[in-house]
C-alpha cells in the first residue's frame, strides 16, 4: 500500500442541527530545512484548555501543552535521501537561520530537536503520543540504542521518552501519530 496523497474532511453541526462538510480536500505537507525531505501533514489540533467540538483547529506550537492534542500524519524520507543536518556542526548563523524558517513554519518543532552544534533527531516532548506505521518501515531507537523496526500495524505508545525515528529503507515511510500533552509524575 503506498498513500500518494492526503486528504482531510472536517465535519461539524450547522445552526439547523444537521451534520455538515466545512470543509474537505488534498492536504499539503510542510517542510522544514533541519529534516529535508520529512513530511509533515499537521491534520488538526486542539487548544491546551482542551478540546472543545465547535473550536477551530490550533496547531500551534507543534507539540502541544497540558491538555492539548495533534493529529498529524508525518512522512519520512529513505534514508538514503535524507540529508541530515546532524552532518556538520553549525555556525550560529546558521543554527539561528534554521531556527528562524521552521519557527515560521512548524513553530516549537525545532527546539525539541536542538543541541548546542546543531539539531538532532533523537527528542523527547512533554507528550504521550499514539502512534501507527501505515506505510513503509522506520526504526524507533531510544537513548540506550535499542530499536524497533515499525511496520505497518505497529503501533507505539510514546510516554515522554527521548527517541529518534530513522528511516534506513529504500521507501518512504507513513506515520499517524495522535499527540497528547502530558505531566510527568
Amino acid at each position: 500500500m503506498t498513500i500518494e496523497k492526503i486528504y482531510r474532511h472536517v465535519t461539524e453541526v450547522d445552526s439547523a442541527g444537521k451534520s455538515v462538510f466545512v470543509s474537505s480536500g488534498e492536504f499539503k505537507p510542510e517542510e522544514v530545512f533541519f529534516q529535508p525531505g520529512t513530511r509533515f501533514y499537521r491534520l488538526w489540533g486542539t487548544d491546551d484548555d482542551g478540546p472543545v467540538i465547535d473550536a477551530e483547529s490550533n496547531m500551534a506550537p507543534f507539540f502541544p501543552g497540558f491538555h492539548g492534542t495533534r493529529f498529524s500524519l508525518v512522512g519520512f524520507p529513505p534514508h538514503s535521501l535524507a540529508r541530515s543536518t546532524e552532518s556538520h556542526a553549525h555556525s550560529p548563523e546558521e543554527l539561528e537561520e534554521l531556527k528562524r524558517e521552521a519557527d515560521e513554519r512548524l513553530p516549537g518543532l525545532f527546539d525539541a530537536h536542538a543541541t548546542d552544534d546543531g539539531t538532532s533527531l533523537f527528542h523527547a516532548t512533554e507528550t504521550v503520543d499514539y502512534v501507527i506505521c501505515l506505510d513503509g518501515e522506520i526504526h524507533l531507537e531510544l537513548d540506550d540504542g535499542q530499536e524497533v523496526v515499525v511496520t505497518p500495524g505497529h503501533c507505539v505508545i510514546q510516554r515522554g521518552t527521548r527517541h529518534q525515528w530513522i528511516n534506513k529503507s529504500d521507501k518512504p515511510a507513513l506515520m499517524a501519530a495522535i499527540v497528547m500533552g502530558a505531566l510527568r509524575s
